[in-house]
């Protein structure tokens, strides 16, 4: 099954959906950041699939690797056209990405949630426009927290674990950082007007 696919062409879907309602009670504000958002979906695709292919290597043995890990776009809260939550401020967050390519290339999930975490915290309680970058946050801890339940579940089975796969996982993510906070700057203007582009557009993540 292509999970990791799916739920990025759910995305997809949900947002060419919403695209025009946001630019309607936006007044066009809004067009930059949902078409950002659409094209950034449509050139992760590949990669999806790429990802998906991979697994399914480890899925013959009857693991549903990467299903755990995408969560279905069905949670996403449901659309309004406004709300009373406005961010305080918009800013770039200090994420420690060398610190984490090491975790992640030494393959230590825990302590790449242990340092990841520790971002999370700190960007989800600043009242700041970071809804893209807190889900690309929260994605790569779901993600690491899987790797390490999975390696448990592999060794356990006598099968080889998948390790190289979440090394790429989790590259992938916090390579997808730095633009996720351009698309943040964008939607500022448009969420300082009470329009929750973003922020009612991505479901919950983490914690799991």
């Amino acid at each position: 099954m292509f999970f990791m696919t799916k739920h990025i062409v759910d995305a997809i879907v949900l947002n060419i959906k919403r695209t025009f309602p946001y630019a309607k009670v936006s007044n066009g504000l809004s067009l930059p950041v949902s078409l950002t958002l659409i094209f950034s979906e449509l050139l992760t695709v590949p990669t999806a699939l790429i990802f998906d292919l991979w697994a399914r290597r480890y899925q013959r043995f009857g693991f549903t690797l990467l299903e755990e890990e995408f969560v279905d776009m069905e949670l996403a809260p449901s659309f309004r056209p406004e709300t009373s939550k406005r961010p305080r401020s918009f800013q770039f967050f200090k994420v420690p990405l060398r610190r984490l390519f090491n975790s992640a290339i030494r393959c230590d999930w825990k302590k790449f949630i242990e340092v990841l975490e520790v971002n999370f915290n700190e960007i989800k309680h600043s009242g700041a426009c970071a809804s893209m970058l807190l889900h690309v946050v929260e994605s790569a801890l779901r993600c690491a927290y899987y790797a390490n339940v999975n390696e448990s579940r592999f060794r356990k089975a006598g099968i080889k674990t998948p390790k190289a796969l979440y090394r790429s996982l989790l590259i992938a993510h916090l390579s997808a950082i730095p633009t996720s906070s351009v698309l943040d700057l964008l939607a500022y203007p448009v969420q300082r007007r009470g329009v929750p582009i973003l922020d009612q557009d991505l479901p919950p993540v983490w914690p799991v």
